[in-house]
């Protein structure tokens, strides 16, 4: 008996009463026993579904040749889980699936990847849930870069390109901009990028906050300017001041690095997770 319970603690990683129990229930059949846990599991899965995911860490990772990326991260509820060999290889598990199988376009539905959680999510005894996921495949010339916290809580992703090569400078580049992402969560690259809805909103906000304040009529539409362009600076990467020398701008960095690259340099789209 403490040959299978021992074969059914390495398959499964249940313990060993429980293993004991799922043998003992099916005669001793290991492949029927395996089932039973699986289906103990699914069942308590179930019923953490509903329990908020607020832990957990982020994976990056590329194909051989640098020309895709995944950029994922995966939720638990303790730190404690996040922290596991379990819970970091499953992470490891779906960023290689995910890099080998670039065409699905939507990994939260896929089954591979419901199944590999599946797997592993009994034994940790927490709900599992992938949180963010998104493939950036290389497009023409240019660079995929990345930057994962020290935490491994945060990360970025970001797709410059540029008509030189995939140069060490350019990857230099895009380390400090995906450290920008991280450091100060921009949601848009350019004041261009920003829609129309979102900027009419901020004006009313605005508009209101300084009739609240007692400003004249008259001098309203000038401030709205002035704090318009504060948002700009807050929201989008090219405006923000660089965490790297607060007397320079992002689009001042990207500017330098044009100059020795001898070529202009995009940024074409970026993904932040947390």
């Amino acid at each position: 008996m403490m040959d299978k319970i021992k074969t059914l603690r390495d398959v499964t990683g249940a313990g060993i009463m429980a293993c004991k129990s799922a043998l003992m229930e099916n005669g001793g059949d290991i492949e029927k026993a395996v089932e039973f846990l699986r289906k103990k599991g699914l069942s308590a899965m179930a019923k953490r579904a509903g329990r908020e995911t607020s832990e957990g860490r982020t994976k990056v990772k590329f194909n051989k040749d640098n020309t895709g990326a995944v950029l994922l991260s995966l939720g638990c509820e303790t730190d404690f889980v996040a922290k596991t060999d379990d819970f970091n290889n499953l992470a490891e598990k779906l960023a290689d699936y995910m890099i080998s199988n670039s065409s699905v376009g939507n990994f939260f539905e896929d089954e591979k990847v419901k199944s590999l959680i599946v797997d592993v999510a009994p034994r940790l005894g927490e709900n599992i849930t992938l949180k963010n996921a998104a493939y950036y495949n290389l497009n023409g010339k240019g660079a995929l870069s990345h930057y994962i916290h020290t935490d491994g809580k945060k990360a970025a992703l970001v797709e410059l390109q540029c008509d030189t090569a995939n140069t060490a400078r350019l990857q230099d580049l895009g380390k400090e901009l995906a450290l920008q992402l991280v450091a100060m969560t921009p949601s848009w690259i350019s004041r261009t990028d920003v829609p129309a809805s979102v900027i009419e909103s901020e004006k009313d906000i605005f508009r209101t906050v300084a009739r609240n304040e007692g400003k004249p009529e008259a001098a309203i539409e000038k401030l709205i300017e002035g704090r318009l362009r504060k948002f700009y600076e807050q929201n989008c990467l090219l405006e923000q001041v660089s965490i790297r020398d607060s007397k320079k701008t992002v689009t001042d960095f990207i500017n330098e690095a044009e100059a020795e690259l001898g070529a202009k340099v995009k940024v074409v789209r970026f993904e932040r997770v947390s």
